[in-house]
């Protein structure tokens, strides 16, 4: 049985913690250099970013129901998004026909 070499295993042992340490203090000054700061206060949103959705149930059949029909609802009527300027939705299938039209009319030589 053979003993193990202790010298080579504590060599690769500091190698690894140095290159370590060298990526470590790379990332930092490449932080610093840009301008950011190393915490975690950069990745904070300065808009909601929440998702419209409901939330968790132990029986969420009804809330999915009304869920759906919402969505339904909002896909089959035509009305403003933003009056303001000019942004409007309407029934999925009048802009599916819509977008039919438009790539047949840019289709034609």
């Amino acid at each position: 049985m053979r003993e193990i070499a202790v010298r080579p295993v504590l060599w690769t042992a500091l190698a690894i913690a140095v290159v370590i340490a060298i990526v470590v203090g790379a990332v930092l000054a490449l932080l610093h250099g840009g301008g950011l700061a190393p915490g975690g206060e950069r990745l904070q949103f300065t808009y909601q970013a929440g998702l419209d959705a409901p939330g968790l149930s132990s029986a969420p059949q009804d809330e999915l129901r009304r869920e759906r029909q919402r969505k339904t609802a909002r896909l089959q009527s035509a009305g403003w998004v933003d009056q303001k300027q000019g942004i409007a939705h309407i029934p999925i299938g009048d802009a599916m026909d819509l977008l039919v039209a438009r790539r047949a009319q840019e289709a034609k030589p």
